[in-house]
């Protein structure tokens, strides 16, 4: 565990159904960042019932968890991570691979290892959940988000390519 400084300590533990509330509320702070780059993907406002409940099948998912970062009783971040295998395609090898869906520090507390503790924690689970890769996506826009995921040994293995119809 880093120390962000003298006066704050931030714990990474895994979330519970009374942190659902901080999750939306960076959710939708994430959710902003991303509806000003792609209007057309991201929504501007969540539904926050839906949202609560998308986070909650996470949360008590068999296959999934979330992480939060803490410091006080305050979440600062968040981190979802669930694990699948392929067993539906014929030629794709079965492994099981762990997927880094959601990772949000606050803007107000990003920079200062957070985020590096939170990755940890995801690449730990999947490690115990016997994953062989772990795998996120980012856009291309989020270069910010691209040099942290290859500062943490991620490399681009796909590109995904998009048109209107």
């Amino acid at each position: 565990m880093k120390t962000m400084s003298d006066a704050t300590k931030v714990h990474i533990r895994q979330a519970e159904k009374a942190d659902l509330q901080s999750i939306c509320l960076l959710s939708e702070e994430i959710n902003r960042h991303h509806h000003q780059h792609v209007p057309e993907i991201f929504v501007a406002q969540t539904d926050h019932v839906r949202e609560e409940a998308f986070w909650l099948t996470l949360l008590q998912g068999a296959q999934s968890t979330i992480f939060v970062a803490e410091n006080d009783h305050d979440v600062l971040g968040f981190a979802s991570v669930s694990w699948s295998e392929n067993t539906a395609v014929p030629f794709l090898n079965v492994k099981r691979i762990c997927r880094i869906g959601t990772i949000v520090v606050t803007e107000a507390k990003r920079k200062q290892g957070i985020g590096e503790n939170l990755m940890n924690a995801a690449i730990q689970w999947g490690q115990q959940q016997d994953a062989h890769e772990v795998r996120l996506e980012v856009l291309n826009f989020n270069q910010d988000a691209m040099r942290f995921y290859e500062r943490m040994g991620f490399q681009v293995m796909s590109t995904i390519l998009q048109r209107a119809s």
